[in-house]
């Protein structure tokens, strides 16, 4: 808002309660809110802030901690049982991480810093009644012409926002494994993300950074507060992070030592007074087997070992704002790592979190946590992201491979004898179905882009010309190409799973040009893997891209 009268015309109506005993500070919020709301409620400690919220209608709390008779985050936890939405501001003093943190996790999303003045006082206000904002303006546009024009305007905001969002968030290892030679074994990792905006401007940022062969950078955060404000403040601090790694590789001197400081220090300087940012940022080096940690009061991140034992690591910093001075970083030994959850609150919500730990240990994959969540959390109202990091071994139950000349008439009788198989096999018909959708699409994009080597824009120009097929079989003569498909069975955390590898010998490709086109589901470019996506449980390929994994849970008849 730009001026004071503009914030006037949404608290004008609207009343306020401060919790205050020291009487100076008091007597401060009453005169400077007075000619803001409606009604200033006053009160000297938490026992009398939840009298008087039980008597009055309240639409913003602001309160301090330290009080007698009763503290300011008891009366939250109080209030928030009656009216969870409410928007509160907490005043407290600036070595106060352990109630910062506690605030945070009971759903206080804004906080003023003593001493504070007015402009902090009006800043903090103007965010964090957002949801009366939001209410003041569905009001307004009542006609329904300007809300056709509104909801039109909603949708290209959208997309325009998500677009740049994901123009910024950056993974290196979209839809690929990690390959890790350690001495004399090698291991194969998934690192997966699940990330779902619940806002047209989501508070969620992530990236995963491939800083050398054997060692990555995660980073999650989580904005406090909602719409533009939380939106830029994230998207700043990422793209610095980005950007920090990309010049860093350029020159080849990466820092692990600079780069989280450089990260700390420019978040908080560019953070504004009455803003705080949760963010969890991890160093991986799986040639040493170790972890680094710096966790600004995100939730704990949850590893499994090899035996199946469950490790929780809790935030070890609050959240990063203008007034911090120093952070900590946390080292660990991940020699027997098994898997990785590392999530936002959206997650790790209050709903969830009795289960979350549960669901983790006995997920084998990504998809079959979701699917547990989803199971548990009906309506999320919060952004939900996840980083789901998976050791890939197992010992097969059976394994059935297959090869074939790069020929358009081979592809198309293995995909049938390959559904006979699995009818062999004992599989359920609707699971047949699905499989044999997933391997027809990806043997064919094997054969059209690895085999033959055509470009997608070169098929759409064929296909809308009516010379495709024909172009295929002309070429198809010219190479002397195969395509291996591999079929095994294995267990997995007590759940069977069918693997069906698609192995090409063309040059491959770089599955980070698939990220734009899968967020449009208009756009036919890469229709294949968008259709795969949606059947199988995971879908990753090697890092030439010239092999495409497809794994499915699946139960034997």
């Amino acid at each position: 808002m730009d001026t004071l009268a503009e914030l006037k015309k949404i608290t004008q109506n609207c009343t306020v309660m401060c919790v205050e005993d020291d009487d100076s500070v008091l007597s401060l919020l009453h005169e400077a809110l007075s000619g803001l709301f409606k009604h200033v409620i006053t009160a000297k400690n938490g026992q009398d802030g939840i009298d008087k919220f039980h008597k009055n209608k309240i639409d913003l709390l602001i309160t301090d901690n330290i009080m007698p008779v009763m503290n300011g985050i008891d009366m939250i936890k109080e209030i928030k049982k009656t009216e969870p939405k409410l928007p509160i501001i907490l005043i407290t003093a600036h070595t106060d991480t352990d109630i910062l943190m506690e605030a945070i996790n009971i759903g206080v999303t804004q906080f003023i810093a003593k001493p504070f003045t007015i402009n902090i006082l009006f800043n903090a206000i103007e965010t964090a009644i957002q949801r009366i904002i939001v209410e003041k303006q569905k009001m307004l546009y009542q006609e329904t012409e300007l809300l056709k024009y509104k909801e039109s305007y909603n949708i290209l905001q959208q997309k325009l926002a998500l677009k740049k969002q994901h123009n910024i968030i950056k993974n290196d290892l979209y839809y690929k494994k990690l390959l890790i030679y350690n001495d004399t074994k090698a291991s194969e990792w998934l690192i997966n993300i699940r990330y779902e905006p619940h806002d047209i401007l989501s508070g969620d940022f992530y990236s995963i950074r491939k800083i050398a062969k054997d060692k990555i950078i995660i980073y999650l955060s989580d904005a406090m507060g909602k719409g533009l404000n939380a939106f830029i403040s994230n998207a700043v601090i990422t793209s610095f992070l980005n950007f920090s790694i990309d010049k860093a590789l350029k020159k080849n001197d990466f820092d692990k030592e600079r780069f989280f400081n450089d990260f700390f220090y420019f978040s908080k300087q560019y953070l504004s007074e009455d803003e705080a940012l949760c963010a969890v940022l991890l160093f991986i080096d799986f040639e040493k087997n170790s972890l680094e940690i710096a966790n600004f009061s995100m939730p704990p991140i949850l590893i499994e070992t090899e035996k199946r034992e469950l490790l929780k690591i809790s935030s070890n910093n609050p959240p990063i704002m203008r007034f911090a001075e120093r952070f900590k970083k946390d080292i660990y030994n991940i020699e027997s790592l098994e898997k990785m959850l590392i999530c936002s609150d959206g997650i790790y919500n209050e709903k969830y979190c009795d289960y979350i730990e549960n669901d983790f240990i006995n997920a084998a994959f990504k998809n079959q946590f979701f699917k547990r969540f989803t199971e548990r959390t009906i309506t999320p109202d919060d952004d939900i992201t996840f980083i789901f990091i998976k050791k890939i071994q197992y010992i097969p139950k059976w394994t059935k491979t297959y090869s074939i000349k790069s020929r358009l008439e081979d592809v198309q009788s293995i995909v049938t004898e390959i559904e006979v198989f699995l009818m062999e096999m004992g599989m359920d018909a609707v699971f047949i179905a699905e499989c044999i959708t997933a391997v027809s699409e990806m043997t064919m994009n094997a054969y059209e882009h690895g085999s033959l080597n055509i470009t997608y824009q070169q098929k759409n120009r064929l296909i809308k010309e009516g010379k495709y097929e024909e172009y295929l079989l002309d070429l198809e003569k010219q190479i002397d190409k195969k395509i291996a498909i591999t079929i095994e069975l294995f267990e997995n955390y007590n759940s069977l799973f069918i693997c069906f590898k698609i192995t090409d010998e063309g040059h491959g490709f770089d599955t980070s040009i698939i990220k734009e086109t899968m967020q449009d589901i208009n756009l036919l470019h890469y229709r294949g893997i968008k259709i795969v996506k949606g059947i199988v449980d995971e879908i990753y390929y090697n890092n030439s891209g010239n092999e495409v994994i497809l794994l499915k849970e699946c139960s034997e008849r």
